[in-house]
């Protein structure tokens, strides 16, 4: 093998030098500033992408935020409503059943007032056949004619015990 002769040694060093500078000039000159570069580039597009995106998640909070108020507005004036609906309706309630409450006073004190006029007029009237019945029956059981003035008084009496 040629490469392990000794006299070759020397200009295979020698090319192995020239070949090694070369290749590093060109990497260090042409390669690798092209690489870091690209290097730089992609780590300022991931920069501005997470400026972007901050601000965008930003935006989105205050948006969420807007709108959790305004969510929270609008159950606030939609509890107001139901309680405003629901005072009017009780007061409505009230008013009618205090309107129906005085309506039934005075149909009952108006039927009190019938019930005792006719009582009045069925204890009179009852004061009077049992006046007349006393009458009738003294005449039959014992033969006396009672005055109805007497009868009455007597019907009276029983009816005040």
């Amino acid at each position: 093998m040629p490469q392990f002769d000794i006299s070759s040694f020397p200009s295979q060093i020698f090319w192995l030098a020239v070949v090694f500078v070369v290749l590093y000039i060109l990497m260090s000159k042409i390669a690798l500033p092209k690489v870091g570069d690209v290097l730089e580039r992609r780590h300022k597009t991931i920069e501005d992408n997470l400026g972007k995106a901050r601000a965008l998640k930003d935006e989105t909070d205050a948006a969420i935020a807007r709108y959790e108020a305004a969510l929270a507005e609008a159950r606030n004036a939609a509890h107001d409503d139901i309680r405003e609906a629901s005072e009017k309706a009780s007061a409505q309630q009230a008013a009618e059943t205090a309107a129906m409450a005085r309506k039934l006073s005075e149909k009952t004190s108006a039927a009190e007032k019938r019930i005792a006029q006719a009582k009045t007029t069925a204890l009179g009237s009852m004061s009077e056949a049992a006046a007349d019945i006393a009458r009738d029956a003294t005449a039959k059981l014992i033969g006396v004619k009672v005055q109805s003035k007497t009868a009455e008084n007597a019907v009276a009496a029983v009816i005040g015990e």
